[in-house]
């Protein structure tokens, strides 16, 4: 069921809408409101995944009423200026309908905006289902990223730095390296934080494999594991590196 809500300070256009709607067992109207003010709660309170919203209405119109909202739903404008059909389209609306619309225009636009909801439901959950998966894996002790077209599933404990370069992240483990198309911020937040610590903006180290950490003057400190490879910590990482190698 698509929650829906209608938003129009003219009774009869309500009515219309209403009427219109009824007959598609999709559409399930969750709400009506005759304000700009009601419609506001509405939308924070019920999170629809349809809304019609008229635009001229008193003190709050419908633009302002969805403006600045972190979650929206499909909005359909309705209007009976064309100048407020561009300031929706302004505000990013997914489509508009300008009074008097005919009932096949309606039809139209609901037709789509059902494709594009259940569209964005599909991707949403295959987002989470990702999600899912990754924080599975990191719990599993493992890091799957891609390279050349393959998975290749890497042991946490194996991994022994990590540094950005360029467009891509370079991961060494086991004196192996990979390049992987990837953020170091995706990287690293599937990453166990108790074991892995980004030491610069474009460095991550696995604390297993420090040999040696050595500070300058300047608050800075040198990192040195136990292969030899050195870097450069930032002072802002140095109490948290001392913390987890319980230092501090």
């Amino acid at each position: 069921m698509i929650k829906t809500i209608l938003v129009d300070d003219e009774e009869p256009a309500r009515n219309r809408l209403r009427s219109l709607l009824k007959s598609d067992p999709e559409i399930f109207i969750a709400l009506e409101c005759g304000d700009g003010a009601s419609a506001r709660q509405a939308l924070l309170e019920l999170k629809p995944d349809l809304a019609f919203l008229d635009i001229e209405m008193p003190e709050i119109d419908g633009l302002s009423a969805i403006s600045g909202l972190t979650e929206r739903p499909y909005t359909i404008f309705v209007t009976a200026h064309q100048q407020h059909a561009l300031d929706a389209f302004a505000l990013h609306a997914d489509d508009y309908l300008l009074k008097p619309f005919k009932n096949a225009r309606l039809l139209e636009a609901v037709s789509y905006a059902k494709e594009q909801i259940h569209a964005r439901a599909v991707s949403t959950a295959q987002q989470v289902s990702l999600e899912d998966q990754r924080m599975s894996c990191a719990a599993k002790g493992i890091l799957p990223i891609k390279v050349d077209g393959k998975i290749v599933l890497l042991k946490l404990q194996e991994i022994e730095w990590i540094t950005a370069e360029r467009d891509y992240v370079q991961i060494v483990a086991e004196n192996k390296t990979y390049f992987v198309r990837e953020t170091m911020q995706s990287i690293h937040s599937r990453l166990d934080p108790t074991c892995f610590l980004r030491i610069h903006r474009s460095t991550i180290i696995n604390i297993q494999f420090v040999h040696e950490v050595r500070p300058f003057a300047t608050g800075e400190c040198f990192v040195l594991l136990r292969n030899g490879q050195e870097f450069t910590m930032s002072r802002s990482h140095r109490a948290v590196l001392g913390s987890l190698l319980g230092l501090s």
